[in-house]
Parts: C-alpha cells; sequence; structure tokens
C-alpha cells in the first residue's frame, strides 16, 4: 500500500467509524452495533503503518469512539472471514490485524471479559485455518505506560511516513 493509498484507507475508516450513532455507554445501549461494518471490509489492513496509525488515533479518542472501533472492525473481520470461509477460502492477513487491533482497543479500555472473549475467538480461528496468531494481537502484553506514550504519536506521521516503526518501538517501551 503506498503512502496516498494508506491516508485515503486510515480517512475512510475514521470517518466512517465517526458517523456511527452514538453510544449509551452507561446503560451499554448500542443497538444495531452489530451491523457496523466497513467499507471494504477489512481491505488493508494489515499495512503496519496503517494498524499503527488506526491504533494511535483511537488511543486519543473516547471510550464511545473506542467501543465504536473495536465493534465496526471485528464486524467487519467477521463478515470477511465468513466470506471466505463460504467461498473456501482461509482468513487474510486484513482480517486476523482487525481482530487483533480490537483486543488492543479492548486491553486499553480494561475490558477484560471482552478480550478473552475475542483471543479465543482468534485462538480458534488460528487453529481451524493453521494460521499464526498475529504480533499484533500480542502487543497489549506492553505496559499501559507505553500504550499510552504510542498513543500520544501523530497517526498522520505514521501514515506520512515520519514516524518509523523504530520510533513506535521506544514509544511502546518508554515510561512515563
Amino acid at each position: 500500500m503506498n503512502k496516498t493509498d494508506r491516508q485515503y484507507r486510515f480517512s475512510e475508516i475514521m470517518s466512517a467509524i465517526s458517523m456511527l450513532p452514538s453510544v449509551d455507554m452507561e446503560n451499554g445501549d448500542s443497538e444495531g452495533a452489530e451491523d457496523w461494518i466497513l467499507p471494504y471490509l477489512t481491505k488493508g489492513i494489515a499495512d503496519s503503518k496503517l494498524r499503527d496509525a488506526i491504533i494511535c488515533q483511537t488511543l486519543r479518542e473516547n471510550e464511545e469512539f473506542k467501543f465504536k472501533v473495536v465493534a465496526t472492525l471485528s464486524n467487519s473481520a467477521k463478515v470477511s472471514i465468513q466470506q471466505k470461509v463460504e467461498a473456501d477460502e482461509s482468513p487474510s492477513d486484513d482480517d486476523m490485524e482487525a481482530l487483533g487491533i480490537s483486543a488492543n482497543i479492548l486491553w486499553s479500555l480494561g475490558q477484560d471479559v471482552a478480550l478473552y472473549g475475542l483471543l479465543g475467538m482468534l485462538g480458534s480461528i488460528c487453529a481451524r485455518f493453521d494460521l499464526d496468531l498475529p504480533p499484533i494481537s500480542k502487543a497489549f502484553l506492553k505496559s499501559h505506560a507505553g500504550i499510552a506514550q504510542f498513543g500520544k504519536i501523530d497517526p498522520l506521521k505514521i501514515l506520512s511516513e515520519e514516524v518509523t516503526p523504530k520510533d513506535i518501538n521506544t514509544a511502546l517501551y518508554e515510561e512515563d
């Protein structure tokens, strides 16, 4: 994925999520959330710069937006995987990365039960299709301080390649 495509896809994903209806976080009311999917489903999400930009932007947002990201990415991955199963194909790296991003966001929210359920689903998919667990699905094992530093990185600088993977790795291992 080139820089322009990456920036366009990032804008497309963030815009789609921003336009979703409000969620009553206190009552857990998210009617219709099971229908939230991205245009083109998980296309391009395995691109490391796009993935990192999505995570950075999401970490900057409020709890409601984070919920919307988790619901939308996981629903998009489930729909995409179902389509592939029906076509007798394996899930793509994009599908698996979308679930991995969701796992990281759930961890940042402290939603352990939902996180464990998602990790169980990821494990089942990996076992069924003889796939490796995507590395991003284990990234949440970093410290909260490192994740907070990672969330301070400007996602647009990741997309424009001003921030390097080394910068990201340094941020993840930084302490406050």
